[in-house]
């Protein structure tokens, strides 16, 4: 599932419990990763993308609001390994866009572990953000200078549906309908602080790593 944004800022309290930490030591045999997309079968490395990681929920409902860097580990770095059963999902950043793949089950003693994500690019709008829990709705904070949103979409609106549909879940279920394979379409329903309700279409684009 796509997960990615521009300027994705972490607004909201992350859950912790049910959450398990990762071990520095591995099991006998140490656990391989491997990173692929459905449509291209292959795996990706180290050099395709900007950053990747992984995290295990005992709970993977609570992966709706994972912090991709507080609450995971690198996947390229040292071996890494569970005590317990638990979901694992990839996290993955190409420049400043974040997605997360499916789940997959992992039990210790696992010796592999295989994370799929949807798209082999992802694009986003560009717009940094906080969720709002009570209203089902997202309150941008920011806007990337030349991204797609960059003098359409401005601080203080709040989204209340993409592709009319409505904005519901945790964090990343918003980025999950926001991006996708740049240069395609979006259309994101706002309320302006005014109280007027506006529907923009944006094109989606690769947004470079922040500055």
């Amino acid at each position: 599932m796509r997960l990615a944004l521009g300027m994705m800022v972490l607004g909201s309290v992350v859950p912790t419990a049910g959450m398990r930490a990762c071990v520095d030591a591995p099991p006998p045999a140490r656990l391989h990763t491997e990173i692929r997309t459905p449509r291209s079968a292959r795996l990706l490395t180290p050099t395709e993308v900007t950053e990747l990681r992984v995290g295990c929920f005992s709970d993977p409902t609570l992966a709706a609001d994972a912090d991709p860097l507080g609450d995971t580990e690198p996947v390229f770095g040292p071996a890494v390994a569970w005590d317990e059963a638990c979901t694992a999902f990839g996290f993955r950043r190409d420049g400043a866009l974040w997605s997360r793949s499916e789940g997959a089950a992992y039990a210790p003693g696992d010796t592999d572990l295989t994370l799929v994500f949807d798209e082999d690019r992802v694009g986003g709008v560009g717009v940094s953000f906080l969720r709002d829990p009570w209203r089902a709705e997202v309150v941008i904070r920011g806007v990337e200078a030349g991204a797609p949103a960059d003098g359409v979409v401005v601080p203080g609106d709040r989204v209340l549906a993409v592709n009319e549909a409505p904005v519901r879940g945790g964090r990343w279920s918003f980025i999950d309908a926001v991006t996708g394979e740049p240069g395609t379409p979006v259309a994101l329903t706002l309320l302006q602080r005014d109280g007027t309700l506006r529907e923009v279409v944006l094109e989606r684009a690769s947004i470079p790593a922040l500055r």
